[in-house]
């Protein structure tokens, strides 16, 4: 057990965080563009039909008075 976590930093010199996370990101270029335009057309869909909700509460509103 003590060997693990004497060990522990050393991996950690050895190999940059970073560098692994840039690497993979690289690697997975078309899967992140995928998940992003994914997002985006989520969030499109949320303010557009919060928007036509808000409207359509309002006009209801009007016609009870």
């Amino acid at each position: 057990m003590s060997n693990l976590i004497r060990d522990i930093p050393l991996y950690y010199a050895k190999t940059n965080f970073f560098d692994d996370i840039f690497i993979w990101l690289k690697e997975h270029v078309l899967l992140l563009q995928i998940v992003l335009i994914a997002l985006g057309i989520l969030t499109f869909i949320v303010i557009f039909t919060t928007i036509i909700y808000i409207r359509l509460r309002e006009h209801r509103h009007r016609n009870i008075d």
